[in-house]
């Protein structure tokens, strides 16, 4: 998917969630890598772990990858000759072994249902024999045991001894008549891996031996007495086996784990994938989520879709993403659109107010479509989507003032780029299509670059204010309009998509709620053209007439619980109702597409005229 789309639909703000509810830094990494793509078979099978894994949370059940890590550093070390693991790289293998197997056990008790989720646990590799070497080697604060070797053991039997006759000869120093003189504390300490005893300067003779150190102010000395001299070199000799037979130890400990190195690999990735879903299913359970369907015939159909960074449950992690300045927190739930595209109707065009949520449609559909390929489940019900080759997107305001190209150009060249590129199946999103220049050239561009898109076959939302698209729309086979609720009463949208009917600025009605003045407005409603005020009152009856049908339709279902033989007759009339309905439709549609011949013929003599004045 083209990297400018990703951001524009904001899917990076999803993954950035979604790491936060990763319990590694394995499954953080790999969210961070999480890209869409349109392999079918790997999408919907991630999208059935993750279904699989949402049942299995249901249930009661639960995973723990809170102590993985990456290994992948530790084992190319092990490429490298010579070079040895630390005991705490060890460790670190041992628990992704540990963990491992404790999802292969959890997940193979689960109920068969959950089929595929078990069969990818059984893929984890045992590495028993690794594990229980590191055990028996290590202790959990990274030590090695004494019992890792039998010439391990014995080194440290001798050093224990050596330590305590040193100890026991330095006391007897420290605590010879007249030590509390020349002695700076009553300690042993050590200077250059040796055992030592403090001395005030002064005294340095008082204890016959070896300076080891002295202290920053010069008042101390750290003398090795004569009489510990021999024991010191042997406990150091000891040390230095002592060294050795650990690295000997780890040595061991490295080659078992290079000779292992393929399925460590798999077990890490293995384990990041593990995350990543058991991520998926915790972002998508707090988000009431569910898998779409995928259709190989162009079928777009989203029912209850809401935009997850508009969602109030998700607040707490876009503030752990660090993305509270980006996004803005929602008070109140968000409201859900339901929208349908197929291959006869391809093509809708949205309309109605500013900030009535046109681009917020376009937005949710085009991340959601994100989302599914990416294999993450979407706040949406009985979705299905095709698997799209491409989403392209036209959204917000692309000046660039770089390459000195204004909002108009920068949208062209977007646009142009779809056009060249266009692969199927595809979704095209077009935010204010024909904007930012004449208002009449712009429609006008607006329905060439409509109608090319929908001759392609590419599924195509786009949102407008152009009077002159809704008409396009309404007239073409196989495009649709639809409108954004707006509340005359309030004057306030409802976010409400309605297919069917295109939308209303309702700029008049904006601004007489404002207080812009009567006499303003009603010179506002002359300068209307003919046209346009027919088009804007046919819209504004269409509107009326769709909401009467809806309270129809309310009314009826209540009055069948109740009384069916007068919810029949009901249903009769409203059908009849809706027959007329069509009627008139169908009868406008004859009359705009008269209007829309004299409007080619005028537009023609215009170009005509045109290209006189410039030849002259």
């Amino acid at each position: 998917m083209n990297r400018d789309v990703i951001e524009t639909l904001e899917f990076d703000k999803i993954k950035e969630i979604l790491r936060t509810f990763t319990a590694s830094p394995l499954g953080a990494e790999l969210s961070e890598r999480l890209e869409p793509v349109s392999d079918t078979s790997w999408i919907e099978d991630e999208l059935r772990l993750t279904s699989e894994l949402m049942t299995y949370y249901h249930s009661g059940g639960s995973l723990d990858l809170s102590q993985c890590a990456p290994i992948k550093r530790s084992l190319e070390k092990c490429r490298i000759e010579g070079t040895v693991i630390g005991s705490q790289e060890l460790l670190q293998i041992q628990r992704d072994i540990k963990v491992g197997k404790r999802i292969r056990e959890k997940l193979g008790e689960a109920p068969s249902q959950l089929s595929r989720l078990q069969e990818l646990a059984r893929g984890i590799p045992s590495l028993a024999g690794i594990d229980k070497a590191i055990a028996d080697c290590i202790s959990p604060e990274g030590e090695v045991y004494d019992s890792a070797s039998p010439r391990l053991r014995q080194i440290r039997n001798r050093l224990k001894l050596l330590q305590r006759r040193l100890r026991t000869t330095l006391e007897k120093i420290l605590h010879s008549p007249g030590s509390q003189r020349w002695l700076q504390e009553p300690i042993i300490t050590q200077r250059n891996g040796r055992y030592v005893i403090p001395l005030k300067a002064e005294f340095k003779g008082a204890v016959p031996g070896v300076i080891q150190d002295r202290s920053t102010s010069g008042s101390t000395i750290f003398i090795e007495p004569l009489a510990t001299v021999e024991l010191n070199n042997e406990i150091t000799e000891l040390q230095i086996e002592e060294r050795r037979e650990v690295l000997k130890i780890l040595t061991r400990l490295t080659g078992l784990v290079s000779q292992q190195e393929e399925a460590l690999v798999q077990l890490e990735d293995l384990l990041a994938h593990f995350d990543l879903l058991n991520a998926k299913a915790l972002f998508s359970l707090r988000l009431d989520a569910q898998s779409p369907k995928f259709s190989n015939d162009n079928l777009l159909e989203l029912h209850e879709a809401r935009h997850p960074l508009l969602d109030k449950r998700l607040w707490d992690r876009i503030v752990e993403a660090e993305l509270a300045d980006e996004v803005r927190r929602q008070e109140q739930d968000v409201v859900p659109i339901s929208l349908r595209l197929t291959p006869q109707n391809s093509t809708m065009v949205i309309t109605g107010p500013n900030t009535g949520g046109k681009t917020v449609t376009l937005k949710t559909v085009g991340l959601l479509s994100l989302m599914a390929h990416a294999g993450i489940p979407i706040p949406a019900k009985d979705t299905t989507l095709p698997v799209f080759q491409a989403i392209y997107a036209d959204i917000g305001d692309q000046q660039n003032l770089i390459q000195n190209l204004s909002t108009f150009s920068s949208h062209l060249l977007r646009i142009k780029d779809m056009m060249g590129g266009l692969k199927l199946p595809s979704l095209v999103l077009i935010d204010e299509i024909g904007a930012g220049t004449d208002p009449s050239e712009g429609a006008a561009l607006g329905m060439a670059l409509l109608d090319f898109f929908h001759r392609q076959g590419s599924l195509n939302l786009v949102t407008t204010h152009h009077n002159a698209l809704k008409t396009f729309a309404f007239l073409q086979h196989g495009m649709n309009n639809a409108s954004m609720e707006f509340d005359e009463k309030t004057l306030k949208p409802t976010f409400r998509l309605i297919q069917g009917i295109p939308g209303r600025s309702n700029a008049f009605r904006i601004a007489e709620g404002l207080g812009l003045p009567a006499s303003v407005l009603r010179e506002a409603e002359g300068f209307l053209g003919e046209e346009e005020f027919k088009v804007e009152e046919f819209i504004r009856r269409m509107e009326e007439e769709l909401k009467g049908l809806e309270q129809e339709r309310r009314e009826l279902k209540e009055a069948k619980r109740s009384a069916s033989d007068e919810a029949q007759g009901r249903l009769e009339k409203l059908n009849e109702t809706i027959a007329n309905y069509e009627m008139l439709i169908v009868q406008q549609k004859r009359e705009w597409q008269g209007l829309m011949k004299r409007m080619k013929e005028e537009t023609n003599q215009l170009i005509q005229s045109l290209k006189g004045k410039a030849s002259e």
